[in-house]
């Protein structure tokens, strides 16, 4: 029964119909009322032995007799608003101002939600995105309208706030490799420093930092939109994470990390070049971020469902509220944090954004937690091929 009365339409009908009865009830009673009143007026104005004339007729059940008629005929009021005709049409008056009065405020509990989700809707769309529609307490379609609306109307501020730390990450990512390349070019122009072969590969250096920067920010729009192409294959993710993981070693070695990879077989469908990607901002990750932890371990495994790719590391680890929030402001807080203990950290800053995007638009999963001792660890679930 509960479930039934959620619906608008079937509390509409109950309340119309609750109306009704009651408007019929009202004028039942009213027109009874009105009846006995004329009656007694009519009674009162009897002549003594005719009162009781007609006491004894109405008490031996003969109100309708000739005689009584004869008596009604002489002193009954000729007057056109006394009477029944009289007694309906005031019944009638009562019950409508009584049944629109009811109406209205009935019009008034069940359209408020609507019309307070009208005006938090308008204001949203004229700029105002902390607009919230009124809270309605109790159950129904209304209360979970409202509260839905004010739950979207959180996400889009949220989503807001993201866009424009998004924008003022970007750019300060990309200003700094165009500062360092206006500086450069601006001294080899005044001859200020002269041209080598070092000197051109910084700023070669610079250039490809831009690009990837560039780059990494393509993949990212694509993916969030959902207009990224993927070329799934079907391939051994133990194989290509160990094959990957040998480009990092001799780098690992030069900033004192070591390595250690545990894999097991695991097919999985997905797009390899992509999966590179996830694997590099992964790595890239612990190489700049946490190399004061010395450790990269990468494991992987499969349950009945899932191929299970795990990378930890032995850093600063991750802030509690940053964890639940893979974002590009995240991830920049947390290079930020880990720039203190490692001032030659450099990134792009997407690298969790597009790890996360990446993820799901092969219809995996991506969680992120601190290890017990220290350190941030992630954990990429793909489905396995068996469970596709």
């Amino acid at each position: 029964m509960a479930r039934i009365l959620k619906y608008t339409w079937v509390r509409l009908g109950i309340y119309v119909t609750l109306v009704i009865a009651l408007t019929v009830a009202v004028l039942l009673s009213s027109l009874w009322a009105l009846q006995a009143l004329q009656m007694h007026e009519f009674m009162e104005q009897l002549p003594l032995h005719l009162r009781i004339e007609m006491q004894t007729l109405d008490r031996a059940g003969q109100n309708n007799s000739l005689r009584a008629l004869q008596i009604y005929s002489q002193y009954w009021a000729d007057d056109p608003w006394y009477g029944d005709a009289a007694a309906v049409a005031f019944t009638l008056i009562i019950c409508t101002v009584l049944a629109s009065v009811v109406s209205f405020l009935l019009a008034r509990v069940l359209t408020h939600p609507m019309s307070s989700v009208a005006d938090a809707a308008m204001r949203i769309a004229s700029g105002d995105l902390s607009a919230r529609a009124d809270r309605v307490r109790g159950t129904g379609e209304l209360v979970e309208l409202v509260g839905h609306f004010n739950q979207m109307a959180a996400s889009l501020e949220a989503l807001e706030r993201e866009r424009k730390a998004t924008a003022a990450a970007i750019a300060h990512e990309l200003r700094t490799p165009l500062a360092i390349l206006q500086g450069r070019l601006h001294a080899l122009c005044d001859e200020v420093i002269e041209g080598s072969a070092s000197e051109y590969q910084k700023l070669l250096g610079q250039v490809v930092h831009l690009g990837r920067l560039v780059e990494d920010l393509r993949v990212l729009s694509l993916s969030e939109a959902g207009r990224l192409s993927l070329q799934c294959v079907s391939f051994d993710l133990a194989a290509l994470v160990e094959d990957h993981l040998q480009s990092y070693l001799a780098l690992a070695q030069r900033r004192g990390i070591r390595t250690d990879l545990r894999a097991e077989p695991a097919m999985v469908s997905a797009d390899p070049d992509r999966v590179r990607q996830i694997l590099s901002n992964l790595f890239d990750n612990v190489l700049r971020y946490a190399a004061s932890g010395g450790l990269l371990r990468v494991l992987v495994t499969r349950d009945e469902r899932w191929a299970i790719l795990q990378v930890r590391d032995a850093g600063p680890g991750l802030p509690e509220r940053l964890k639940t929030r893979l974002t590009v402001s995240a991830y920049r807080e947390r290079a930020t944090l880990a720039a203190k203990v490692d001032p030659q950290a450099e990134g792009s800053g997407l690298g969790l954004a597009m790890v996360r995007s990446l993820v799901q638009q092969h219809g995996g999963r991506l969680r992120v937690r601190n290890s017990a001792g220290a350190g941030a660890v992630f954990t990429i679930s793909l489905p396995l091929i068996s469970a596709r």
